[in-house]
């Protein structure tokens, strides 16, 4: 699909770099004012748009004089087009992220989400007891961590039944 080729444009196909036809790395260097430079990775067409947002905008608004009409609203609907596809991969980077937070949170506390209730507040209270700071071998943080972790499945076992 439309979605993956731009998916895999974003992720490239090794280090160094992808080139398109014209030679535009989707790997820019961006020197920094301490004089380290910051290294960003385009999809293929990115190098192109990323170029002329650092170019002066006077000559860009030159530039775009010599444009007709048909130019320019072409020129606008490939930018939309390329919105839609950069938010359309942010909404897929998130979901992906809430899926491995949700499963971090059940290997906190060694459990799974197919444990049923009960069996999660047994699981729960197995690991707190053992992540207890007066505990050998517990934590505060730990213990936060797991109490953190069991409260978040709750909730979302909650938002999940009333659905």
């Amino acid at each position: 699909s439309e979605f993956d080729l731009f998916e895999e444009s974003i992720m490239g196909n090794g280090v160094g770099g992808v080139t398109d036809s014209e030679g535009c790395s989707s790997f820019k260097n961006t020197p920094t004012a301490s004089g380290d430079t910051l290294v960003h990775h385009f999809p293929n067409d990115d190098c192109k748009i990323f170029d002329e947002l650092q170019s002066d905008q006077k000559m860009l608004l030159k530039e775009m004089e010599d444009w007709d009409q048909d130019t320019i609203r072409a020129h606008n609907a490939h930018i939309d087009r390329y919105l839609e596809l950069l938010q359309a991969y942010k909404d897929r980077a998130d979901e992906q992220m809430h899926m491995l937070e949700e499963t971090s949170h059940y290997s906190i506390l060694n459990a799974t989400p197919s444990m049923s209730d009960s069996e999660l507040a047994k699981q729960y209270r197995s690991a707190v007891l053992s992540a207890h700071p007066d505990k050998k071998g517990g934590s505060k943080e730990r213990f936060q961590q797991v109490r953190d972790a069991y409260h978040a499945i709750l909730q979302q076992r909650k938002v999940e039944k009333s659905k």
